[in-house]
């Protein structure tokens, strides 16, 4: 009988140990990258550590590749020092900051000591990485890494929760619109539970199919050119506090101490502020280079999406080198009215910087955006033509070879006055060929950047000039060339993003460097950029020095959306 109780106790010890377990918590950190704020990101570790979770997952977008290798060891080390205020494990995630390009992917696991996609097994639950920091749809990860995904979840369909971690949310634009998505539907097969991405530095959570999907927003990375926080649309730094209770998961988004519930902004919701920003106001700005006239107009149109009357007040901040009329106004739009408003804009000496247009667009039952905006310049440039074929020398002879005026009125990339050193864009053609003579002037000419030596190298990460020009409809030619007159380039395909390298054209090209600037001189044949015939062209231009870490760009859309690029104009 004693033997029995023994036995009997020692069950019941048993039962008790199996079902006072309270769970694990975790927290999930966002991006830290994308205009980094460290001292806000800091502060979020700190919070963390205040909880005291089990562990600490990510979204990725942690250290900084864009900006070459040398530049990623020292971030890297930074980053290292910020873990250190955390006391439990981190699990890493690469973003594509972490992993710009596939070089740096040694990088990733050699600063973390974890391959770039991995998996492991916390009590009850079965955690995923994925790395799709390079591609933009899961139909172009390597069929490697694919076929890793599937078997890992196939082994472990039977584990009580399943959570997959990744940087770009593919579900938003697949799932989240109702469309087809692939990877949704192989989460669906192996019964994965929640899935945790970032990249869009703001919050969004739907749930699909019994799985649910969060977009983390930033614990550091900017909202924008004015990093403007907007409570009601997710845009704050934060981070997600999450336990797992059995085969349960519930999880807060927290703001600086502060609670908020998880569906404050839907993916519905987010889609449609990025859709009324995107196709429901539109600010025009036409601008040819050197014209005499200092008055220019710009034209806001706005349509209001909703079914009820937008009401909201239009306001100009300018410097003195801009004023507008009216510089202050109101507008009320009716359900569904589109309608365009014009302003005179008086130039006063610089270009830049330009005037900073803002207004609220109130839109759903209790959600709005901060709009707020500096018009992009919708650049033309009148291109002279020769009689006389330009001598290619990087010489640059004398105005009488090179005609007509050059292109100054460069910005940085957020269309503000630029920082970085002069630089000039005179272009001309004749029958059969594009002339580009370009002087790149520097105050350091020791320390320029020039590691790249054979074609086809990354030369965007040396001092360089880089431009786009739309090859045809569905198409954009890309190159870029450095001080040692290397050039790398790709044709693009618009709709996916993703570029031919093996393609070239014949560029003939010679750049010489002084004392004070390094000078571009390009020839590049009409015929193929499929330009032979045109009235126009539309292209833009930047100037990358890395001495400084910034650049200047002619149109401020440096993207594959060719509506926005400047349009030079053949007589």
């Amino acid at each position: 009988m004693k033997r029995v109780v023994i036995i009997f106790f020692l069950f019941l010890s048993l039962l008790i140990t199996a079902f006072s377990d309270e769970g694990f918590h975790f927290a999930v950190l966002g991006d830290r990258l994308g205009g980094a704020d460290d001292i806000a990101f800091e502060r979020v570790l700190k919070e963390i550590e205040g909880l005291k979770p089990d562990m600490v997952m990510s979204v990725g977008d942690l250290r900084e590749s864009y900006n070459g290798e040398d530049y990623l060891q020292k971030d890297n080390l930074k980053f290292q020092e910020y873990l250190k205020i955390l006391s439990m494990d981190f699990y890493p995630i690469p973003g594509n900051h972490d992993i710009s390009q596939e070089i740096y992917r040694d990088n990733f696991k050699s600063d973390f000591d974890r391959n770039r996609y991995y998996s492991f097994d916390y009590k009850n639950a079965h955690f995923i990485i994925i790395d799709n920091s390079t591609i933009e749809r899961f139909e172009d990860m390597d069929k490697e890494q694919k076929k890793w995904i599937e078997n890992d979840l196939k082994n472990n369909s039977s584990k009580e929760n399943i959570f997959v971690f990744m940087h770009k949310p593919f579900w938003a634009n697949g799932i989240g619109e109702g469309k087809p998505d692939e990877m949704h539907e192989l989460f669906k097969k192996y019964n994965v539970d929640a899935v945790f991405t970032g990249h869009w530095h703001q919050y969004a959570c739907d749930t699909f199919d019994g799985i649910t999907y969060v977009l983390v927003g930033s614990s550091g990375g900017s909202f924008g050119h004015d990093n403007k926080e907007n409570i009601s649309m997710g845009m704050f730094y934060q981070f997600l506090w999450c336990k797992v209770e059995e085969d349960k998961l519930y999880f807060s988004l927290i703001k600086s101490g502060n609670i908020f519930e998880k569906d404050i902004v839907s993916i519905k919701e987010e889609l449609q502020s990025y859709e009324i920003e995107t196709n429901h106001i539109k600010i025009e700005f036409p601008y040819v280079e050197n014209q005499k006239s200092n008055k220019r107009e710009a034209v806001l149109t706005i349509k209001n999406i909703n079914d009820y009357t937008l009401k909201t007040t239009v306001k100009w901040n300018s410097e003195k080198n801009w004023t507008i009329t009216p510089k202050e106004h109101n507008i009320e739009l009716k359900p569904k009215q589109e309608k365009s408003f014009k302003y005179i804009m008086t130039n006063f000496g610089k270009f830049y910087p330009l005037p900073e247009i803002s207004f609220i667009y109130p839109f759903s039952e209790d959600k709005h955006i901060d709009f707020a905006s500096i018009p992009i310049a919708m650049k033309k440039y009148i291109v002279p033509e020769v009689k006389k074929s330009i001598n290619i020398n990087g010489k640059f002879d004398s105005n009488d070879e090179w005609p007509g005026n050059p292109i100054i009125s460069f910005s940085n990339y957020y269309g503000e006055a630029p920082e970085i050193d002069k630089t000039e864009v005179y272009i001309c053609k004749d029958e059969d060929y594009l002339y580009l003579g370009v002087m790149c002037f520097e105050k350091e000419m020791g320390k320029i950047v020039e590691s790249c030596n054979t074609n086809d190298e990354q030369v965007y990460n040396d001092d360089c000039i880089g431009m786009l020009i739309e090859y045809d409809k569905d198409k954009i030619y890309q190159f870029y060339i450095n001080p040692k007159g290397v050039i790398w380039d790709q044709l693009i395909e618009k709709s996916s993003g993703i570029g031919d390298v093996e393609f070239d054209i014949n560029i003939k090209s010679s750049v010489k460097k002084y004392n004070d600037k390094w000078v571009v001189e390009l020839q590049i044949p009409l015929k193929e950029i499929n330009a032979e015939n045109s009235k126009n062209l539309r292209v833009n231009i930047r100037r990358k020095q890395q001495r400084t870490g910034d650049g200047v760009i002619w149109s401020t859309n440096w993207n594959y959306f060719t509506d926005g690029y400047g349009e030079l104009i053949f007589k």
